[in-house]
């Protein structure tokens, strides 16, 4: 399971990865991204002004914002390493 040491993922009975925990350095943070917001940034300048010119100070150009959430705290990295038996032959190396 995930809660050993040093995890073990094989898959299809063929290839067997080692896993192995890291720390974790600063803040890691796991994020998710919810399409394009309605939120409307904070024009600058006097409201006054803005309102009775008509005009909006946002960049037509500007790509809509995005709202994320986040989705967990991560305090350990777990990465897997290839594991090479060398009790088993090779299938290659036919003669």
């Amino acid at each position: 399971g995930l809660d050993t040491l040093n995890p073990i993922l094989v898959i299809d009975n063929k290839l067997k990865l080692i896993g192995h925990y890291e720390e974790t350095i600063g803040t890691c943070i796991a994020l998710t991204e919810e399409g394009t917001s309605s939120i409307v940034p904070e024009e600058t300048g006097p409201s006054e002004a803005n309102k009775s010119s008509g005009k909006s100070n946002m960049d037509p150009n500007q790509c809509p914002s995005k709202q994320v959430k986040p989705v967990a705290c991560i305090n350990k990295i777990l990465k897997f390493k290839l594991f090479v038996d060398t009790n088993v032959p090779d299938a290659s190396a036919q003669p």
